[in-house]
């Protein structure tokens, strides 16, 4: 099982699942964060929305992109991980909650990361 499939599995009950895309409550987000940690996942951006149980409004003051930050100079799989990892608990804590607010998290396998790394 690819960990896209793994990861719907876990997390699909807890939030809103619209297309291929799974959308999450801040504090199921930052769970998600760690579950990535422990399978060497990394999460590389962070957007926010309000869903009202139609529609999902993006929440502009909720973008990340932690794979351009210092992360992208790392060379080493591990290191990236952790370092971007890092970027997402520091920045999710400090969202302020607010109704109907749910997260959508973007996570890169290192196969991912070899193929994007190779076309730039």
């Amino acid at each position: 099982m690819n960990y896209e499939n793994d990861l719907i599995e876990q997390f699909q009950e807890r939030g809103i699942s619209l297309g291929s895309e799974l959308y999450l409550p801040l504090e199921v987000a930052l769970e998600l964060v760690q579950w990535c940690d422990n399978r060497h996942l990394a999460v590389v951006g962070v957007e926010g929305f309000i869903w009202d149980s139609k529609h999902l409004m993006s929440q502009m003051d909720i973008i990340a992109d932690f794979s351009l930050s210092g992360a992208r100079r790392i060379h080493d799989w591990a290191e990236y991980v952790s370092k971007c990892n890092s970027l997402a608990k520091e920045y999710l804590p400090n969202i302020s909650e607010r109704e109907g607010l749910v997260i959508n998290l973007t996570v890169l396998s290192e196969k991912e990361w070899m193929h994007y790394r190779n076309q730039t």
